[in-house]
């Protein structure tokens, strides 16, 4: 889903039309990034990369203090302590946040996309 939504971002932002995108001469996606990004003044490819900054952001706090997140997330879930193995799930999930969230503002910036697979990758080494 959030490959997809990188893909719609860069579509839109690059002004790319492709068959899956496009309906006729404007394309499906453009009313829906106008309600998002266009009416605070903030074009479409702004605001992806803002809510990809965040994401990754987040990533960040998920992968490197996993222990922390889990007790923010199962406090707010009304469950007492977090185990060993929500640490280590949120820390794998944190890391892959950070691997889409690097793919996807690669995209934006307009990097080739085997360049883009091989930065985002870089979470993991």
């Amino acid at each position: 889903m959030l490959l997809l939504s990188c893909l719609v971002a860069t579509a839109a932002s690059s002004g790319v039309s492709t068959l899956v995108l496009s309906t006729g001469k404007r394309s499906a996606v453009q009313p829906l990034l106008q309600l998002r990004g266009g009416l605070a003044g903030m074009d479409a490819g702004t605001a992806a990369k803002v809510a990809m900054g965040v994401y990754g952001a987040n990533g960040v706090y998920f992968g490197l203090a996993p222990g922390p997140a889990c007790e923010r997330l199962t406090r707010a879930c009304g469950v007492s302590g977090a185990s060993y193995t929500l640490e280590q799930m949120a820390k794998a999930v944190g890391y892959m946040q950070v691997v889409a969230a690097t793919f996807g503002l690669c995209l934006l910036n307009g990097v080739p996309l085997a360049a883009a697979l091989g930065w985002s990758q870089v979470a993991w080494s």
